[in-house]
């Protein structure tokens, strides 16, 4: 028996102008799987690769058969970024349109590895459910949902740069369920528009669902990415798609029979459909934060000049500790001044400073841009290794 094309229950759409369908049944898609540094949003405009439902699928063997169709998609998705502490979650919609058309809400997320977002990952939930019932012919209805969830990943393959190029792959798996009523020619079983006169014709009601995969792969152009201000980057990509779609077996001959009652059909085997697809994304959000200056050296003061500490023995005491801000963190660059000697030297980028002296008893001055000077007493005896922090608070306004 001849196959048809799948799910002509979404016919309905081409009578009745501006009616919702989930006809156009997109193959990816097509966010980037690079996450996000700082809040922004993503703007896209596609040509995006896929089936329609109500007559662009068709059995491999068909004697013209149709592999694909595009459809132009439009996306917003907003990403929080480190708002919610670099979960890499972001959220929004996407319009498919093509011969009918519906809006998608979309769920993603996405993760890097290596410097400069080397490898990405990223995963995208979508998914949408409509119902139509023709205003004055009740042979024509149908309810259908849709689920999908796709997985992919990119990899930079030029240096981090102004302009840079990345590879592009991934699939995905979509969960479909409809149903519905419409009209088929008597002799053939192929649907036809619902006449309006006394031509005989079969009323056919039928379903289909399952489980339809689709892969991808291409290459996109990222540029503007080390951009600090308003736009965040711009990108072109495109690719090629394949899947797997639902078909519908056609209803049975009966000519000459118009019935009252729904004669019911069958789902057929999948489909094969494969097309090409092309997408312009800007980023734009938040600027990037500048970097703090580092702190700017401390002024010495110079303490009255008192008596040298005897000369350092044979076996030296060694002063050693960090210098940190009340909060736990760090202070590079703060001056640790030994009064006695008229000495002073400055923490590392840890905060940490080390001094080797004579047995003795020291007084030991901490100071730091923003934060209150502390002074610490120390008395050490020969070979002893004195350990210990210093918390400096900040200075009042």
């Amino acid at each position: 028996m001849k196959h048809i094309t799948a799910l002509s229950i979404f016919l309905a759409a081409a009578f009745g102008p501006g009616c919702i369908s989930l006809g156009p049944t997109p193959g990816l898609t097509f966010t980037s799987a690079v996450p996000a540094s700082r809040p922004g949003a993503e703007v896209s405009a596609a040509i995006v690769p896929g089936y329609l439902l109500s007559d662009a699928v068709t059995v491999p063997d068909d004697p013209q058969p149709r592999y694909g169709n595009p459809m132009l998609q439009l996306s917003f998705l907003l990403d929080p970024s480190t708002l919610l502490g670099n979960l890499g979650l972001s959220a929004g919609f996407r319009v498919i349109s093509a011969s009918d058309g519906y809006v998608e809400p979309e769920l993603r997320w996405r993760r890097s590895f290596g410097d400069d977002d080397l490898v990405s990952v990223g995963a995208t939930a979508s998914g949408t459910a409509v119902s139509y019932r023709h205003d004055t012919d009740s042979r024509l209805t149908y309810r259908a949902g849709r689920g999908s969830l796709e997985a992919g990943g990119e990899l930079r393959l030029t240096p981090p740069w102004w302009v840079e190029l990345r590879a592009l792959g991934g699939g995905s798996v979509t969960a479909l369920s409809a149903s519905g009523t419409w009209c088929a020619n008597a002799t053939s079983g192929h649907p036809i528009d619902c006449p309006t006169d006394n031509t005989p014709v079969l009323n056919v009601s039928g379903s289909a669902m399952g489980m339809f995969f689709s892969g991808y792969g291409g290459l996109a152009i990222d540029v503007a990415r080390p951009l600090n201000g308003f736009f965040h980057f711009g990108r072109v990509a495109g690719v090629i798609a394949a899947g797997t779609a639902p078909t519908m077996l056609p209803a049975t001959p009966q000519p000459g029979i118009t019935q009252s009652a729904a004669a019911p059909v069958t789902q057929g085997p999948d489909a094969r459909w494969a097309f090409w697809g092309l997408a312009v994304t800007l980023g734009f959000g938040a600027p990037r934060p500048e970097k703090a200056p580092p702190p700017a050296p401390a002024e010495v003061t110079r303490a009255p000049r008192a008596p040298a500490p005897p000369p350092v023995e044979s076996n030296p005491a060694n002063l050693r500790g960090q210098v940190r801000a009340t909060s736990g963190e760090p202070v590079p660059g703060a001056t640790v001044q030994l009064v006695e000697a008229n000495r002073a030297e400055r923490t590392d980028a840890r905060g940490v400073f080390e001094l080797r002296v004579a047995p003795g008893r020291y007084t030991l001055r901490f100071e730091a841009p923003g934060l209150v000077a502390q002074t610490k007493v120390v008395t050490v005896t020969p070979g002893e290794q004195a350990l210990f922090f210093v918390d400096l608070a900040p200075a009042s306004p």
